[in-house]
């Protein structure tokens, strides 16, 4: 056996064909890419997490922040503190919408690390082969599409609030609210499974875990600032 004969092959990187990529994560998705994996993620979410993730890192955290960006436009707009109060139907000061909504967006991506966390640590050890924590972040992210079908109700909503808060239209937001939450929580489920090679059960136990972890932490820092404002004075 020759020298040549002794040396192995090393095999050649092969990149992930368009055609087994999400639109957003191809080389040249980014607007039409980003629509289209919305539809997918809504209307196809098994058959768009099966797809193999191949996006740069950053493209997931983009993901949600795009996604959120118009819904947290609009409630930001109908925020009555950013109105003036001497003023009726006056317009909110351009440069607090702005800052307002820049704040809430990056607040989103850092909520996002820390569920994700929370959550990797929660379902790593229930499953034979966990994906590393970036795959649980991408479909905690991608899960987000389903806010782009809120932006109606987060419109009517604000504006019954700003109107008038006690108004019949602003109850009945509620159910179809709760709805798109069931569902978004279906879709970090579906995801969660592909992505960890799981069934959803074993995910939405995860997820279940998570929540009685962050909410009364949450509810403690809300209770916090609420009172060193003086909301309850």
């Amino acid at each position: 056996m020759t020298d040549a004969e002794q040396i192995p092959e090393v095999p050649t990187y092969q990149p992930v064909p368009d055609s087994l990529r999400l639109p957003w994560e191809r080389e040249q998705g980014w607007l039409m890419g980003f629509f289209t994996t919305c539809f997918m993620i809504v209307c196809y979410p098994k058959k768009a997490y099966a797809l193999r993730p191949a996006g740069a890192f950053y493209k997931p955290w983009l993901f949600v922040f795009l996604a959120g960006l118009p819904g947290l436009c609009i409630s930001t707009y109908f925020d009555p503190v950013l109105f003036e109060p001497e003023a009726a139907g006056a317009s909110p000061d351009t440069l607090a919408l702005i800052a307002e909504t820049l704040f809430f967006s990056i607040l989103s991506l850092g909520t996002l690390a820390i569920v994700g966390y929370i959550n990797h640590r929660f379902l790593a050890p229930k499953v034979a082969e966990p994906a590393p924590l970036w795959g649980t972040y991408r479909a905690l992210a991608y899960s987000s599409a389903v806010r782009l079908l809120a932006i109606p109700l987060d419109y009517f909503s604000g504006a019954s609030m700003a109107n008038d808060p006690a108004s019949p239209e602003t109850g009945m937001l509620g159910l179809p609210s709760m709805m798109l939450w069931i569902y978004g929580l279906y879709l970090q489920c579906v995801g969660l499974a592909a992505i960890h090679h799981c069934d959803v059960k074993t995910a939405l136990i995860s997820i279940l875990k998570t929540a009685l972890v962050l909410v009364p932490v949450i509810m403690v820092i809300t209770l916090g600032i609420a009172k060193y404002t003086g909301a309850f004075d």
